[in-house]
């Protein structure tokens, strides 16, 4: 198989080589609504790698390799058509309960909630939402908000990856830090 068929055919998996200090791209398809996904590369060697996002009209935005930590920072906001989301990825083989915590631009808590029980994130796997979404049960106002969101496990770590997104209009990366 051809390693830039991987997302176009369908196919969940590719074996592919490359040459030290050569890369490979892999094209997906650009149709259809907003979807959420992963990626993991296994390697016998050091690479890096990043996931370069383009949707026409909108811009490209390029996300780098997450670290994993057991407590990262990002930085949120909401606003008319903006609107920060988290992936947030267990990257460890047992499931996972992960604390989130959304606080003002003052550092005032302004809601806490733990994926817990049925909403743990799976051994390997991840959860993708906008902040709105992950604090709707609190009724935190989220609609004109500017502030951080902290995720945390005091039990294994996580891989979280930060993006902004503005009515189709245009998205962009956001910085994540880990706190210890």
């Amino acid at each position: 198989m051809d390693a830039s068929d991987i997302l176009a055919d369908g196919s969940d998996d590719a074996t592919f080589s490359l040459a030290p200090g050569g890369s490979t791209t892999f094209p997906s398809r650009s149709t259809g609504s907003l979807a959420q996904g992963s990626a993991i590369v296994i390697s016998t060697e050091p690479l890096s790698g990043v996931i370069r996002f383009d949707i026409p009209g909108t811009g490209v935005a390029g996300v780098g390799s997450s670290e994993p930590a057991f407590e990262v920072i990002l930085p949120v906001r909401r606003s008319g058509g903006l609107s920060t989301g988290a992936a947030i990825r267990n990257v460890g083989l047992e499931d996972l309960e992960v604390t989130l915590t959304l606080k003002d631009e003052k550092g005032k808590t302004v809601a806490e909630t733990t994926l817990q029980g049925d909403d743990r994130i799976p051994a390997q796997g991840r959860v993708s939402k906008f902040i709105e979404e992950y604090f709707e049960e609190f009724f935190a106002d989220t609609s004109n908000f500017t502030g951080t969101m902290t995720v945390s496990s005091p039990n294994g770590m996580v891989a979280v990856v930060g993006l902004e997104f503005e009515n189709g209009a245009r998205f962009t990366t956001l910085p994540v830090s880990p706190l210890r």
